[in-house]
């Protein structure tokens, strides 16, 4: 019989993320555009910093949104992603794609860094 911590290691999911350092992107709701700091994104979703002045207070979850990351070598692969709001706490959300990205986390990183 396993022990409580190997089986909830045999249950774990492993996600991996491309992350970002002051990275600016562009969320879009259907009244403005917002810039927002990309923390990380993988093809499931992304998670991204707000500057406080540019916080819209009535984003709530599952509320609709369209995410441009402005990644210039993706080639337009990760402009216009329409997502969902996931969760917001402070300045910082997270998004998750109505599609996934047909893109790789390593190739990803590799835009972010260059």
């Amino acid at each position: 019989m396993r022990g409580n911590t190997e089986s909830h290691w045999l249950n774990a999911r492993v996600e991996f993320r491309a992350y970002a350092a002051a990275h600016r992107s562009e969320l879009v709701d259907s009244e403005r555009r917002c810039p927002a700091d990309l923390i990380s994104v993988n093809h499931q979703g992304a998670r991204l910093r707000l500057p406080h002045r540019d916080r819209p207070r009535t984003w709530r979850p599952g509320q609709g949104l369209v995410l441009n990351l402005r990644i210039a070598k993706a080639a337009g692969a990760t402009e216009n992603l329409p997502c969902l709001v996931r969760w917001m706490a402070d300045n910082d959300l997270s998004v998750e794609f109505a599609r996934p990205l047909d893109v790789a986390v390593g190739e990803l990183q590799g835009w972010l860094e260059n």
